[in-house]
């Protein structure tokens, strides 16, 4: 093919105008003819064609040279960052409940996540489907997630149990989840399949290791806009019933640009985390801050840390890491329950920040915890207390607004108070949700003119937003209209 035959390029492989291109938007182009056989083709072409353009466009969107840091990532949505994570040779590392060790590239994950795409929607999945998920804490949570990106439905984890205890009611919680979803699919391991099928007869239960065996075909991969739903988290409301939260791509991106900015993330850090990737902070910050901000991720099975609270250090020691996400009771735990043996040879020296993610924060405990530590090298920790509502995401934490935050603290009929007056707390923020599936009423209560209702009680001061309690227990000892308190 002659180099001016544009008519002849017109018609030629997406992998031949790939290798002509030097545009670092090239992921993001080429996503719609993106065939499942050649996924690992595309990414070795990635590598090599001017790689160090496509450096540096994931390093600019880190970190901007001029002005503050934007929450826009430069992605339209989720299957675009991983594209770009592909793309730039990143990496996560699992630990399995055992200390098994296994690094694993954005691009490997992305190409089985084509397969999981490819699988469900040969298997009936459509745009639009809600496929709960449940799965471990390992790559393959990461690949079933975005496969049902790929297939345009929308993911909804379930908590995976950590002992056969928390097992028990496991097969009667999902099909409760399901039906409420309306879902027709759903994704687990081979060996939980059978216990789902007497509970769910009428929900197609599937495996990511049929999906991996079936990689042969072409497969378009659906492209989401910002607004589309890019995950539902189900928890129960105070009546035990199931209550979605709907996260738009959006929505998701956005949560993950306030950590980075929060917490001044870069290329270089690295995070050692262990909470279940099934919750929003282990989802948002294990999975999806990594793969936008373009830093490595180290995931450890929570089973793990409960059993021997050291492997949470010893992991910050092997890879270096510069910052961790946990409750606040870890810390306690930690420092109370690891002898020093535990840890002979552990250096924390390079562990400048924690994100904590209890709502109610324990100073004495994580003063407990620094100095119980000092003697490995542990900085001084600069601890960021996140409050985390599957609503709201991350988007606010006590003593400190995220960027693109507001918060209004407002009285029993809504007028907003001074600073250091206590009433409710309504937040507006790009991370907060879309609204609650299939709960149409209980939306349009929480969410009032683009404002969330937190459902907590709190103050503002000085650019910051602390928190004292729940509002629906403090109208429960109160008469009347809700008191307000000056601080």
């Amino acid at each position: 093919m002659q180099t001016g035959d544009r008519q002849g390029e017109r018609h030629a492989p997406w992998w031949y105008l790939a290798s002509r291109s030097a545009n670092s938007r090239l992921t993001t182009e080429l996503r719609v003819q993106d065939p499942l056989a050649h996924t690992g083709i595309a990414c070795r072409l990635l590598d090599a064609i001017e790689s160090e353009t496509l450096m540096h466009s994931v390093v600019s969107l880190v970190r901007p040279e001029h002005g503050e840091m934007s929450l826009d990532l430069g992605f339209r949505n989720l299957t675009e960052a991983l594209a770009r994570a592909a793309a730039a040779d990143i990496s996560a590392t699992f630990i399995d409940s055992d200390g098994n060790e296994e690094r694993v590239s954005y691009a490997s994950m992305r190409e089985s996540a084509l397969a999981m795409g490819n699988y469900l929607h040969r298997r009936g999945v459509a745009p639009g489907d809600r496929v709960p998920m449940l799965l471990p804490t390992d790559r393959s949570f990461i690949e079933c997630f975005f496969g049902i990106i790929f297939a345009g439905a929308i993911p909804c984890p379930i908590a995976f149990p950590a002992s056969p205890a928390a097992a028990a009611n496991l097969p009667q919680r999902t099909a409760s989840i399901a039906k409420y979803l309306g879902a027709t699919h759903a994704v687990t391991i081979a060996n939980r399949i059978d216990s789902f099928r007497s509970t769910m007869p009428d929900v197609a239960i599937l495996s990511p290791e049929d999906a991996w065996r079936a990689k042969d075909g072409w497969f378009v991969p659906h492209i989401a806009s910002p607004d589309d739903v890019a995950v539902i988290l189900c928890s129960l409301d105070d009546g035990g019933a199931t209550k979605g939260v709907m996260l738009t791509h959006a929505n998701v991106l956005a949560a993950a640009g306030q950590i980075e900015f929060a917490l001044s993330l870069e290329a270089s850090d690295v995070l050692v985390n262990w909470l279940p990737l099934d919750s929003h902070m282990g989802l948002i910050g294990s999975v999806i801050a990594p793969i936008s901000v373009g830093f490595h991720s180290v995931v450890m099975q929570a089973s793990r840390f409960y059993r021997t609270p050291a492997t949470w250090l010893r992991a910050v020691s092997r890879f270096g890491a510069t910052f961790s996400i946990a409750p606040g009771f870890a810390y306690s735990y930690a420092a109370t329950r690891i002898r020093d043996n535990d840890i002979e040879g552990v250096r924390l020296d390079k562990w400048t920040r924690s994100l904590c993610t209890t709502e109610s924060i324990d100073s004495g405990a994580f003063g407990a915890f620094q100095a119980r530590f000092r003697e490995f090298g542990l900085p001084e920790n600069r601890v960021y207390p996140c409050w985390g509502l599957d609503e709201a995401s991350v988007c606010t934490a006590s003593g400190l607004l995220t960027r693109a935050t507001q918060v209004r603290v407002v009285d029993s009929v809504g007028n907003t108070l001074p600073e250091r007056a206590v009433g409710k707390v309504f937040v507006s923020s790009p991370a907060v949700m879309k609204g609650y599936f299939n709960r149409p009423e209980e939306t349009e209560r929480v969410l009032v003119d683009g404002w969330f209702d937190t459902g907590r009680v709190g103050f503002a001061s000085d650019g910051s937003v602390h928190l004292t309690g729940s509002a629906h227990a403090e109208a429960r000892n109160t008469e009347g209209p809700a008191r307000n308190w000056q601080i």
